[in-house]
Formats: structure tokens, sequence, C-alpha cells
């Protein structure tokens, strides 16, 4: 057997099921379903502590914030039935090189491969404004959006990305949160109560992000009504079974997210057509491969990542 990479976290499926001792349902067999089940969890842990970090004035980061979802995605990885989570967090001198972004990279039965990349945002529980939403390199100038869907969609690479916002989020009180929309179309029975818990870990277009720039509006009340809970991103409603994780995946995120991208800004349309046809890739990038193998991964020049989660379809 392969020896686990540094730094990595290596779970397969199996295990009993302690849901059913304690009259809750029984999690479906079904890897996207246990996956949107999964993620949900995770986002509502996010929401609560960033609520208890705000009762006594301490601003959680983005690095905490990413290292303690690995954790969570880590604790309950062990109930995906019929799918393996791998996840790699980064040494700190990789990370002081790279950045604090995630990728996700998600292999179907069909042994196509799709990967995601995440630019973390946490709420500032002060002014309740994603501070850093609209930030722009020092060194180019460019806005962050505008990077993100360079590096995802480059010609220059053989792998192309979909390019997300991932937004850590809690609000004040519920009054807050009142004009934002539901969660709705998940199929899961466990993600009925979560409500507003769900948007603890979200995801924001960077198209819709570079709208908001426009108005260089930030905070909360702006950016609340275009967030998705990112456990959405896994549901099976738009797959049948036993369902395509790859695949799954991209049309989720083509319904959800890309025909929501309605307001594109002049500078942007040349990526409209390129973020359309993103499909699986036949093999993933190299430090893919690597934390498969049981390697550890090189991060590549230029390629700014903090966690890689690596999921996989048939255990």
């Amino acid at each position: 057997m392969a020896s686990t990479a540094p730094n990595a976290w290596s779970l397969k499926p199996g295990g009993n099921w302690p849901e059913a001792s304690r009259g809750r349902p029984m999690p479906c067999f079904h890897p996207v379903h246990e996956l949107c089940r999964v993620f949900s969890q995770v986002a509502r842990g996010t929401w609560r502590r960033l609520a208890r970090a705000c009762n006594v004035d301490i601003q959680l980061g983005e690095t905490t914030c990413t290292d303690l979802v690995l954790l969570g995605l880590q604790q309950r990885a062990w109930s995906i039935v019929n799918a393996t989570l791998t996840a790699h967090r980064f040494s700190a001198r990789q990370e002081f090189r790279t950045g604090a972004d995630i990728e996700i990279w998600v292999r179907g039965f069909r042994f196509r491969w799709l990967g995601l990349r995440l630019q973390c945002k946490v709420i500032d529980i002060r002014t309740w404004k994603f501070q850093k939403l609209f930030y722009r390199s020092a060194r180019s100038r460019q806005p962050q959006y505008q990077l993100m869907l360079q590096s995802c969609l480059g010609q220059k690479s053989r792998w192309q990305l979909i390019p997300l916002f991932r937004l850590y989020v809690t609000a004040p009180s519920s009054s807050w949160w009142a004009p934002f929309a539901s969660p709705t179309g998940c199929c899961c029975t466990w993600n009925r109560s979560l409500g507003r818990e769900a948007y603890g870990c979200s995801v924001l277009s960077p198209v819709t992000v570079a709208s908001l720039s426009r108005s260089n509006k930030s905070d909360l009340m702006s950016v609340g009504p275009h967030l998705v809970p990112w456990h959405l991103l896994f549901c099976c409603r738009y797959v049948a079974a036993p369902g395509d994780l790859a695949q799954a995946l991209l049309e989720t995120w083509r319904r959800r997210i890309l025909q929501a991208d309605r307001d594109v800004l002049p500078e942007l349309r040349s990526y409209e057509d390129l973020l359309r046809n993103v499909q699986p890739a036949i093999e993933p990038p190299s430090y893919v491969a690597a934390l498969i193998e049981g390697r550890v991964p090189e991060v590549p020049p230029g390629r700014a990542m903090q966690g890689l989660i690596v999921i996989q379809q048939g255990g």
C-alpha cells in the first residue's frame, strides 16, 4: 500500500452509521447525495464558528477558516460511501509562496476530471463587508476576479478550471437574512433545517464580483442575494442515478451559477465562450496525481494554493 503524503488526509468509505441509532434519516448511498450532506454540515460549522467569534469580537482570517474547513471535511469523509475524499494542506513555506486558495478536483465513474479554483474571502465581523472582495494585484493592478478567469481559462494551460469565489459567511441577526433567498432546490432531506446556516460556505461567480465592483458594494446585504451555498454544487438534482460526479458538478454549476451571469462587463466578454465550453479532462494535473499516489504534491509556479481536495467516485 502506498504511503500517505505528508500533510494529507486520506479517508476511505466505510464505517457504521451513528445517525441511524439516533433516529435521524439514514444517508443515501448515492455519492452525490452524501457529498451534499457533508459539505452542508461543514458550512453550518463555519457559520456557527464565525458567529461565536463575533460574540467575543475576534476576527477569524481566511487561512484559519480554510484550515478548519479542510479539517471538517476530513472528520466527516468516512461517511462517504462509493467515493473517497483526500485533502492536502500545503506547508507554510509553500503557502507563503502561493497564497490561500483551494482547488477541488473531482473524478467521476467515467474517469474524467473536473477542477474548481476557489478564492477564499471571509466576512469582516466589524463592518459586515467582504473587505478584500475587489482586491487588485499590486504588481499587475488587475482585479482579482480577472486574474482568476485568466488563470483558470487561459489558453496556455492544459486544464480549464471553474473559477469561483468562496465566501465564509455569518450574520449578526436573523433580521439581516430576511431579504435573502432560501437555499432551495436541494434534493436532500437532511438540509431542510439548515436555513441561513447553509450559507456559511458560499460560492460566488467572478463575473458577479465584477458586476458588484462597479458600485463598490461588498457589504453583506449587497452580496448576500447572489450567494449560492456550496453544498448545492454537489446536489444530484440535475443528474439521474447512478450519476457521474464530474458531470453532475459541471451541470449544477452551469444551471445554478453560469446561467445567472447575465450582467457581464465588456472587458470580461472574451471569457463567456470559454466558461460555457468548460469540460472534464481525461487526466488530472501532476500535483493531483501525486497526491493520489501518496507522494507530496508540488504546486506549479504561479499557482496559488493553500489546500487541495480530491474526490474520486467509486472508491
